[in-house]
C-alpha cells in the first residue's frame, strides 16, 4: 500500500471503525515506512495493537502496547491501548490500576486516554466517577460513541427524559436513511438538554449505524441475503410470526419489514416455549426509540432502581421478566451482524417462565460447572445463571458477527460449541428449529468466507469442516483468494 504516512493513518483510523482488513493493511504499511522513518514506529505498532484488539486478540494487543511503552513510556495511545486490552482480557482491576497510573504520569488531557480511564472505572463499578469522566470525554469529543451510549443507557442519575417531537422526528429521519438531518436534530436537542439520556443514546446509536454501514459485509448486503436465505428458504417464513405470537408482540404490526423479519427470526426457535409464557400472561414490548423501559405500567416499579451491575433501569434497552421489552433499534443492530438483544431477552422469558423444573435445574448445574471451570462466554455470562443461559442462546443463533464488538456482544454459534459444548447441546435440544443444521453447502461456504473476512479463524475452520470433501478445497481456495493478505497469516 504505497501511500503517504498521513493517508495511511487516516485509513487505519477509518478501518478501526468498520473494517479490520483495511486497518491491518494501513497500519502494516505504516510499519514498513517506519523502517526508514523511525518516528512512525510507535504510531504504527499502536495501530496494529488496536487492530488486533478489534478482532478480540487482547494478548497480542497487550504485547504491542508494552512494546511501545518500553520505548516511549508516556505514549498516550499505547497507554490507552494497554488499558483497553486489559479490559478485554477481563482483568478489570489491573486495567484500573494502569489507568490510574497513566492519569498520574501523563494526565487525562487526551480524549482517548480519558475514555479508556472512564471505561476502567465503569467496569470496576465506580459509576459516579465514570459518569463524570465520560461527560468530560464529550466535551473533548462531542461525537464519542462510547461516551454517548454509556451515558444514555443507564449511567446517568435518574432524571426525566420526555420524548419530544424533535427526537421522534429524528428517529423517523434515521429510519429513512437521512442520517445527516437526523444527526442535526439530535444535536440541537442536546444543545438545549445536554443530560437528556434518550437523546444521548440516540445520537450514539446513529453514529454507530453510520460506522456499521461502512462494514464490508453490510455494505455488500451480505446480511440482507443471509436473513432472506435463513427465513424464507430454510424456515419458510420471512415476516409471519409463529401461530399465537401476534398478541405476545403487541407492536409487531407497527414495525417495518426489516424489523419484522428480525422479530420472526428471534421468535421461531422457541415458539412453543413462548406460547407457554403468553399463557402465563407474558408479552414482549418492542419499545420505540424514544420510549423508556419504565414507561409501561408493568415496569413502572423499576423507576429509579438499578440493575445488578449498577445501571438505571429507566434507560436500559433490554429487560427480561414476564412483561419483557427490547428497544426497536436493537433489531437494526442484530440485522447488521450485531448483538441480538431480542434473542437474549426472549431466552430469559423462556428460562424463567416456560421451562420445566428439570431443565432449569440442568441450567443451574451447567452454570456452576462453567463458572468453576472458566467456561462462561464472558464476565456477564458468569454473573448469574440467567445471564449464562441468555448469553449462550444469543451466541447459538449468531452465525457471523461484525468485528469490533464489545466482549459481551461478539460471540457466535461456533465459539459456544468450542467453549461450552454441554450448554450448546442443551440449547440445541430446547430449540424447535436450527437453520444451520438444515443449511446446505452454499450457506456454509458463504458463512466460511464471512468468518474469514471478519478474522474469526476458528469459526472459519469449523465451517470448512462442515463442507463435503469435494467442495472443501474449492471453497477454501475461493475464500482465500478474496481474503486480504493479512488474514491469510492469522
Amino acid at each position: 500500500m504505497d501511500q503517504p504516512a498521513p493517508v495511511l493513518v487516516s485509513m487505519g483510523e477509518r478501518g478501526l471503525r468498520s473494517d479490520p482488513g483495511l486497518a491491518f493493511a494501513a497500519w502494516r504499511a505504516l510499519r514498513v515506512q517506519a523502517e526508514t522513518a523511525p518516528d512512525l514506529l510507535c504510531e504504527a505498532e499502536t495501530g496494529l495493537g488496536r487492530s488486533w484488539l478489534m478482532i478480540g486478540q487482547a494478548q497480542i494487543a497487550l504485547r504491542y502496547a508494552r512494546s511501545v511503552l518500553g520505548r516511549r513510556p508516556s505514549d498516550t495511545g499505547a497507554l490507552a491501548l494497554h488499558v483497553r486490552a486489559l479490559i478485554r482480557a477481563g482483568t478489570f482491576t489491573d486495567a484500573l490500576r494502569v489507568a490510574e497510573a497513566a492519569k498520574v504520569r501523563v494526565g487525562l488531557g487526551n480524549a482517548d486516554m480519558r475514555a479508556a480511564h472512564a471505561a476502567a472505572l465503569y467496569r470496576n463499578r465506580r459509576l459516579v466517577e465514570a459518569e463524570e469522566s465520560y461527560r468530560v470525554v464529550l466535551q473533548q469529543q462531542p461525537r464519542n460513541i462510547e461516551a454517548l451510549v454509556r451515558l444514555g443507557t443507564g449511567l446517568l442519575p435518574v432524571a426525566s427524559a420526555p420524548a419530544s417531537d424533535e427526537l421522534q422526528h429524528a428517529a423517523c429521519l434515521q429510519r429513512k436513511g437521512h442520517f445527516g438531518k437526523a444527526q442535526t436534530r439530535m444535536i440541537a436537542h442536546l444543545d438545549a438538554h445536554p443530560s437528556h439520556s434518550t437523546a444521548l443514546r440516540m445520537l450514539g446509536e446513529l453514529l454507530l449505524t453510520i460506522d456499521r454501514s461502512r462494514v464490508p459485509l453490510v455494505r455488500d448486503a451480505f446480511y440482507d441475503r443471509l436473513w432472506t436465505d435463513l427465513l424464507r428458504n430454510r424456515l419458510g417464513s420471512e415476516r409471519r410470526l409463529p401461530r399465537g405470537m401476534r398478541k405476545f408482540f403487541p407492536a409487531f404490526g407497527q414495525l417495518d419489514r426489516a424489523r419484522q423479519r428480525m422479530v420472526v427470526w428471534s421468535a421461531l426457535p422457541f415458539a412453543g416455549w413462548l406460547r407457554r409464557v403468553a399463557k402465563n400472561g407474558g408479552r414482549h414490548d418492542l419499545m420505540h426509540e424514544c420510549e423508556r423501559t419504565t414507561d409501561a405500567s408493568e415496569r413502572a416499579w423499576l423507576r429509579g432502581r438499578r440493575t445488578f451491575d449498577g445501571r438505571v433501569w429507566d434507560d436500559v434497552r433490554g429487560i427480561g421478566g414476564l412483561c419483557a421489552a427490547t428497544g426497536v433499534e436493537a433489531l437494526d443492530d442484530a440485522h447488521t451482524g450485531g448483538f441480538q438483544t431480542l434473542v437474549h431477552e426472549l431466552a430469559h422469558q423462556v428460562h424463567l417462565y416456560a421451562l420445566p423444573r428439570v431443565k432449569r435445574d440442568r441450567i443451574t448445574v451447567l452454570y456452576r460447572r462453567a463458572k468453576r471451570d472458566g467456561l462462561c462466554l464472558d464476565y456477564y455470562a458468569a454473573s448469574n445463571e440467567a445471564e449464562y443461559f441468555a448469553q449462550g442462546v444469543e451466541a447459538f443463533f449468531s452465525y457471523v458477527k461484525v468485528a469490533g464488538q464489545p466482549v459481551t456482544h461478539g460471540h457466535t454459534h461456533f465459539e459456544l460449541r468450542r467453549r461450552d459444548p454441554e450448554l450448546f447441546a442443551l440449547i440445541g435440544e430446547l430449540a424447535e428449529v436450527d437453520p444451520l443444521a438444515s443449511g446446505g453447502a452454499s450457506l456454509t461456504a458463504r458463512l466460511f468466507e464471512a468468518a474469514l473476512q471478519t478474522a474469526r479463524v476458528a469459526d472459519a475452520r469449523a465451517l470448512l469442516r462442515r463442507l463435503p470433501a469435494e467442495q472443501r478445497t474449492k471453497a477454501r481456495k475461493r475464500a482465500l483468494g478474496r481474503a486480504t493478505n493479512q488474514f491469510r497469516a492469522l
